[in-house]
């Protein structure tokens, strides 16, 4: 068994950051690849800094000797002079790794693998989880290409796993952009190393990519971009003439620049999170990405993936063709292969994504083609099952929708005789007014919007998960803060007791995940909500079984917090005095 880098120096007491760690083993491990790979034995006599420089020296390519004295000039020597235990085993995993021969290109690819994607729990993710890169890989193959274009390329894992999967040809060039410095000159060494022979990584920020002039006739597209999303550009208006606004995040500003730039015949793959694909900021572009039938098919990843991050996402496939279909395949791999404690995709599900791709049913896959609507690109809504029968209605029709007020800096707090409520005094089906803040009373309009009332429904509109509840009756003199949005319905119409009930059963739940957007902090828009169906039903019989409804949860919830006093005070009162005792005497 091959030695894992990962796995040097866990157990032998060393303790330094592990970003060093990292750094020398990596160098090590690229140090003894190119002797291999070049054919020259490494002399005892070179001190390991020399080793890469020493090695490269003959290559006639100057970015393979840049990268080779700029890994060197990286690494932490500094290390090894101040540890001498750490030093000797250096010198032992050099001499390990001299003897053993160990260090083919296949190998160092699951070193990389190791320490950047399984040991990145605790830092970034630079490494695509392996199972998703053939994936990724799997599909582009499926269409020829000249050129891999890897943005946020990070170690190039991902770009390589393509560039193989094209039939690792001399002929398919490679191009990479990334930020960290670091991980450009650790690309560009495992390019070399892995047989790239056409290569360039680029510094510098993915969303000002380029379409290079010695562009090949077609090119595929990779990006891994899940957490990058919440960085926010400024664009100007001629740079995005789709978009109204100016803002845009990261993540669809590296997609709008290679959709911008993509030529016939070539495809893209972007690793993103659920609410990129919901955003209201970019619902405007995706609609037009969409008119323009640019999207291919949007496919939801097991969750669980990734070891640093716990983020939902989603595979976005996009390619220019003469006649594209209007509609998008989308498709859900509900996970189940488990590594470690990390969902992982089986060869199976990636057989079945590649069946989809060529227009076949999938016996293990949900799937739906289908012409998304106001530019949501979310699975969920495309492959739940048909709306329940009979009639329904929209929220607005029956329920007034406000969000909360945004408090002023100014405004006198601390001691006041008001609660403002908040995400955290909302708990499960009650309201704790005890830990909300205290403030003065407020305007007129306060008082009309935010102020609530008995039968109030309030929902969390901004947090990392739903809560509800509905106001008792006497409520103290409470307003909801801008995390809260109240639904005030009319009991005539559609008793509140009984619209609560839908918001909290599984149908409910299910409607109000559809339209939230947002990724780690899930957001409610008034609009949407407004927009929400919900049943309908005889207006009358409604509030006579809502006012029974109303009685018989008041009565349950008194006859428990009934019990539950007298639980408490009879155990106070066993548990009395049952260890004190007298200390007797021999």
């Amino acid at each position: 068994m091959s030695l894992q880098l990962s796995r040097f120096l866990s157990t032998k007491g060393i303790r330094i950051p592990t970003e060093d760690k990292r750094r020398l083993l990596l160098y090590a491990a690229c140090a003894q690849a190119a002797s291999q790979k070049l054919g020259i034995p490494i002399s005892p006599s070179w001190h390991m800094g020399e080793l890469l420089p020493a090695l490269c020296r003959s290559i006639p390519h100057y970015e393979i000797k840049d990268a080779a004295f700029a890994l060197s000039a990286a690494t932490p020597w500094d290390r090894l002079q101040e540890n001498q235990d750490l030093a000797w085993e250096m010198e032992n995993l050099r001499e390990y790794l001299i003897h053993s021969r160990c260090a083919t290109p296949e190998w160092l690819r699951q070193q990389v693998d190791e320490l950047y994607f399984f040991g990145s729990a605790s830092g970034g993710i630079y490494s695509t989880p392996p199972a998703l890169r053939q994936l990724i890989a799997a599909l582009a193959a499926r269409r020829p290409a000249a050129r891999v274009n890897d943005l946020c390329s990070g170690t190039s894992l991902l770009g390589l796993q393509v560039w193989d999967a094209l039939g690792a040809s001399p002929d398919v060039s490679y191009r990479g952009w990334e930020r960290d410095p670091y991980l450009c000159t650790l690309s560009r060494m495992l390019l070399f190393l892995c047989g790239v022979r056409d290569f360039f990584v680029q510094g510098g920020d993915a969303a000002d990519w380029r379409q290079p002039a010695d562009a090949p006739k077609k090119a595929v597209y990779v990006a891994d971009l899940p957490l990058v999303g919440s960085h926010t550009l400024y664009l100007q208006e001629d740079d995005l003439p789709f978009q109204t606004s100016r803002r845009l995040y990261f993540d669809w500003a590296v997609i709008y620049a290679v959709l911008d730039q993509m030529q016939e015949g070539e495809q893209a793959f972007f690793v993103v999170t659920s609410g990129a694909l919901v955003r209201k900021n970019e619902a405007e572009l995706r609609q037009k990405l969409l008119e323009q039938r640019l999207i291919r098919a949007v496919i939801t990843l097991p969750a669980g993936l990734c070891p640093s991050h716990s983020l939902p996402t989603a595979l976005l496939v996009c390619e220019k063709r003469r006649n594209p279909p209007q509609e998008v395949l989308f498709a859900d791999i509900p996970g189940g292969a488990v590594c470690g404690k990390r969902q992982s995709l089986t060869q199976e599900d990636i057989r079945e994504v590649c069946r989809l791709f060529d227009g076949l049913p999938s016996p293990s896959l949900s799937s739906q083609t289908a012409l998304p609507k106001e530019g949501s690109l979310n699975p969920a809504l495309y492959l739940t099952q048909e709306a329940p029968a009979g009639r329904r209605v929209q929220l607005k029709e029956v329920a007034s929708v406000t969000r909360g007020l945004q408090l002023r800096p100014d405004h006198p707090r601390g001691q006041g005789p008001c609660c403002l409520l908040n995400v955290r005094d909302i708990l499960d089906d009650q309201i704790c007014y005890e830990t909300a803040e205290r403030i003065e009373y407020g305007t007129d309009t306060w008082e009309r919007r935010y102020r609530i009332q008995e039968d109030d429904i309030i929902l969390t509109s901004k947090g990392t998960a739903l809560r509800m509840v509905i106001v008792p009756p006497h409520p103290p003199h409470a307003y909801i803060s801008g995390n809260l949005t109240i639904l005030r319905s009319n009991p005539r119409r559609y008793h509140p007791y009984l619209l609560y009930e839908y918001l909290r059963s599984e149908a409910g739940l299910a409607a109000l995940s559809l339209i939230q957007t947002g990724t780690t902090i899930r957001v409610l828009g008034v609009a949407a909500l407004e927009g929400l169906t919900v049943p309908d039903g005889d207006p009358a019989l409604m509030e006579q079984r809502g006012g029974i409804l109303k009685d018989l949860t008041l009565r349950h919830r008194a006859e428990a917090e009934r019990l539950q006093q007298a639980y408490r005070e009879q155990k106070r009162k066993l548990l009395e005095n049952i260890y004190d005792r007298e200390e007797t005497t021999v």
